[in-house]
């Protein structure tokens, strides 16, 4: 999730908070993250991440350096957590 490189091949559209809990925004995503995000809240699969699949994590946070907008902030916010900065 929050992470995609643009082709159109095997994209998903992942809700950012689950539809199961209320969520109706959507974004491209690679089916990779799609999946293993599944209904996990935003912030707790990006932590989970940094256990699991440490380069995707350091993969999405180069994503999204120069992004501005809600989900890029959470992805700065464990950035934080996971670098120290």
């Amino acid at each position: 999730m929050l992470y995609w490189s643009g082709s159109r091949q095997n994209i998903h559209f992942d809700h950012v908070k689950a539809a199961s809990k209320g969520g109706r925004t959507v974004i491209p995503t690679c089916a990779r993250c799609n999946q293993s995000k599944s209904d996990k809240p935003l912030k707790l699969w990006l932590r989970r991440l940094s256990y699991n699949n440490p380069a995707l994590l350091e993969e999405i946070i180069e994503y999204h350096k120069p992004q501005r907008n809600k989900i890029s902030e959470v992805v700065r916010e464990v950035r934080k957590e996971y670098f120290g900065k």
